[in-house]
């Protein structure tokens, strides 16, 4: 599930006039429109498995941040946003355009410097670039779907965070056994907007 924002205003409906006609009427502007508050959508805590909006702020968006490799690992494996408060506000942050726009940025970074001649005591050094190589349709289909201005999962975005950062995943770790190219492709999967908004049944 995907974190939400709280519902905007109303709007004013039929012949009478709202504060803006009557504004405009008294020849003054208009005032600005307040934006609602932002809100975290998370599970009730007093146990009744119901979703209740709480406000987000700064605070949460910091501390989220802080936390940011293990809630990325959380989400990655399948668990709700809506579980924890600091899981709503990372979420909320991963699936923001400007983050995704970030990471499609690192992965492309990656293929870059994966097709250049490998060099020793640099923080780059390590990626396996045969593995990277046989991935690049993959990486580029994933770079694709974080950049898409659509509604995507949390988890998409996590799973591809913490693939690129895993020091002991297939990107880095010659002696790992996992695929690449298969968790590539699991992580633009989650990204899929339709597999996100309309999961499965049971």
């Amino acid at each position: 599930m995907m974190p939400l924002s709280a519902a905007c205003g109303q709007r004013d409906h039929g012949d009478m006039p709202g504060n803006h006609g009557l504004a405009a009427a008294n020849g003054r502007p208009a005032p600005a429109a307040v934006p609602p508050p932002a809100r975290l959508i998370v599970h009730d805590s007093r146990g009744s498995g119901r979703l209740v909006g709480r406000p987000f702020g700064g605070l949460d968006r910091t501390l989220a941040r802080a936390r940011a490799l293990s809630l990325d690992r959380d989400l990655a494996a399948g668990r709700p946003p809506e579980a924890s408060r600091m899981l709503a506000a990372r979420a909320r942050d991963l699936v923001a355009l400007r983050t995704r726009h970030l990471l499609a940025a690192d992965w492309e970074h990656l293929l870059r410097v994966a097709r250049r001649p490998a060099r020793p005591h640099t923080p780059l050094a390590a990626i396996c670039r045969g593995r990277v190589a046989a991935a690049e349709p993959d990486i580029r289909e994933l770079v694709t779907r974080l950049r898409a201005a659509l509604p995507v999962a949390a988890r998409g975005v996590a799973t591809a965070s913490t693939l690129l950062g895993d020091g002991a995943g297939p990107l880095y770790n010659k002696g790992s056994r996992r695929d690449l190219s298969a968790d590539v492709r699991q992580a633009a999967r989650q990204l899929d907007p339709a597999a996100s908004l309309f999961p499965p049944g049971p």
